[in-house]
């Protein structure tokens, strides 16, 4: 025999008592990774705590929230911090946040937004303070490893584009601990020579962490300092570090560097002869139009009787006006008419109107290609016959030649 019954309300607060009544469930660390992430209007944030084996709902509101300094991520490892109770409404336990660090690669991404929106606010990145690179540079500094591609990669396309022009090569770290500090050092050693033109930054492809150099805040101020303008080519194109937010210019790879900063030695030597045959063209074709119009102002009545002309000119106006305004008018209704005409005939030769005449539309299901004849499908394939008010799907049972 039944002797008490509960309520589902009841069981259900019942349970979350239990679980507020646990201590080590009221203030407890939890490692994982952020999926089906909410952000609504009302500030606060919906997510799901999940690994291999189990996911968490979770949610953080408004009033913590406003404490992140990360952008929030589906995919993004992180340790959260708060309590586990029963949402009752929803019969659901869940962990309400009070406090999220990013984990892992997330720590690096909360560096670079961090120090991204620091540099930001003191103006590094204004294009105010881009220095122009010059069209041709006679001199270029290169500060990149030794022993890497990039090098490799910035020496072959600048001997094939421009041959002629004087490099200077410094050699820096660009991995690791002691990375930062040789890049500094390149930059400040590369400003101390005369007449350089442009410095070239530049490192190969690579993950997070050994792309992390270029994403330091000495790097950052020492490319903003550099009197020369700096060009860096970073890794690949998706990779975007600080040091290319700061540089005057910003090109994809270390090649496309190379191609930013130096002509094409071919190129602008055709250019240059073809400037160079245009003007006189232009210089010849221009005394000769002018001392052929000087010859007839000195013969014009203009010199002789000026007010005669103006009442001239002003005749010819009033005509023209009245012959555009007779034209506008005719064309107006020509084209009105015209308009008319094309939009019958295009609802002739609409299919909708054809299908509306008692024809249907064959089509080829899988591509959706006409059917015009029996070799445009096959047996066992599957068709779609538009009619006026839908589609009949079917199969190609038979074909018969008529």
């Amino acid at each position: 025999m039944i002797k008490t019954v509960y309520t589902v309300s009841e069981v259900t607060h019942f349970i979350r008592q239990i679980l507020e009544a646990e201590d080590i469930l009221q203030g407890i660390w939890i490692r994982g990774e952020v999926s089906n992430l909410r952000q609504p209007s009302s500030g606060h944030i919906y997510f799901t705590l999940k690994d291999k084996q189990s996911q968490l709902r979770s949610v953080m509101f408004k009033g913590d929230s406003l404490s992140l300094k990360f952008k929030l991520e589906d995919g993004l490892s992180v340790l959260s911090f708060g309590s586990i109770s029963v949402y009752e409404r929803a019969g659901q336990y869940q962990l309400y946040v009070r406090e999220l660090q990013p984990e892992g690669l997330g720590a690096l991404y909360l560096a670079f937004e961090q120090l991204k929106e620091k540099l930001e606010k003191e103006g590094l990145f204004e294009k105010a303070h881009k220095k122009p690179i010059p069209k041709f540079p006679q001199k270029i500094g290169v500060i990149t490893s030794l022993t890497g591609a990039a090098v490799r990669d910035i020496l072959t396309t600048i001997e094939r584009r421009f041959d002629s022009v004087f490099l200077i090569l410094v050699p820096a770290v660009v991995q690791g601990e002691e990375a930062k500090k040789s890049i500094v050092q390149a930059l400040s050693l590369i400003n101390k020579l005369k007449d350089v033109d442009v410095v070239i930054l530049a490192r190969g492809g690579g993950s997070l962490e050994e792309l992390w150099a270029f994403n330091e805040e000495l790097v950052a101020r020492a490319i903003y300092d550099s009197r020369i303008p700096v060009v860096t080519g970073i890794g690949h194109e998706t990779d975007l570090t600080i040091a290319d937010l700061t540089a005057d210019l910003r090109a994809p790879t270390p090649t496309a560097a190379a191609e930013q900063v130096v002509p094409q030695k071919e190129e602008l030597l055709k250019y240059l002869a073809s400037q160079k045959s245009y003007l006189k063209q232009i210089m010849s074709k221009n005394l000769n139009a002018f001392r052929y119009r000087l010859e007839n102002l000195k013969q014009s009545s203009v010199f002789r009787a000026p007010l005669d002309k103006t009442l001239q000119y002003r005749q010819q106006v009033d005509e023209l006006n009245n012959k555009l305004n007779l034209y506008f008018s005719y064309n107006l209704k020509s084209k009105r008419e015209a308009l008319l005409n094309l939009s019958g005939k295009l609802e002739v030769l609409s299919p909708l109107s054809v299908i509306s005449r008692g024809y249907s539309i064959c089509q080829r299901a899988d591509d959706k290609r006409i059917v015009r004849k029996i070799s445009d499908t096959k047996v066992g394939e599957r068709i779609e016959v538009k009619v006026l008010d839908g589609k009949i799907r079917a199969g190609v049972e038979e074909l018969q030649l008529d």
